[in-house]
């Protein structure tokens, strides 16, 4: 996970980005004002801004339909971990939200976010068995 934060704010075609993507096969694309890459072999995706700044890289588990898991996420943090786990190993978060069962794509476990003074990670669960299935990585300054 440190590898992709480090990639947050910089420029697509920065060389340390571009060393990084030329490890995947990507698809890209341009809607509007934002760029959307997508390594869907590994479950990553990157979302750049129109000045093409990589501002969020989402990291999606087996579950969400990644045929293998980027890793490791964090030294005893795997897709694997539950909510009290991550938090064991995180510490508090910054901010946290219940189980939703009713939401327009899928139910979900709730997440975690944990803010720092460059990054929010952002931990989404999932609903059946409350491990991770979502992790977004954020510029502080492009979080919600």
């Amino acid at each position: 996970m440190e590898k992709l934060l480090k990639l947050i704010d910089k420029h697509l075609e920065d060389p340390e980005v571009v060393r990084f993507f030329n490890d995947y096969s990507l698809q890209f694309e341009y809607d509007e004002d934002e760029y959307y890459i997508s390594f869907t072999d590994v479950g990553l995706e990157f979302i750049a801004d129109n000045a093409k700044r990589i501002t969020t890289v989402f990291i999606s588990s087996l579950s969400k339909g990644a045929i293998k898991e980027y890793s490791p996420i964090k030294e005893g943090v795997s897709f694997r971990s539950t909510r009290s786990e991550v938090r064991n190993v995180m510490g508090s978060p910054t901010s946290s939200g219940n189980p939703l069962a009713d939401t327009i794509l899928e139910p979900t476990g709730g997440y975690d976010r944990y803010d720092n003074k460059q990054h929010a990670i952002h931990f989404e669960y999932n609903s059946k068995n409350n491990t991770i299935s979502l992790i977004t990585l954020m510029s502080i300054n492009d979080a919600p």
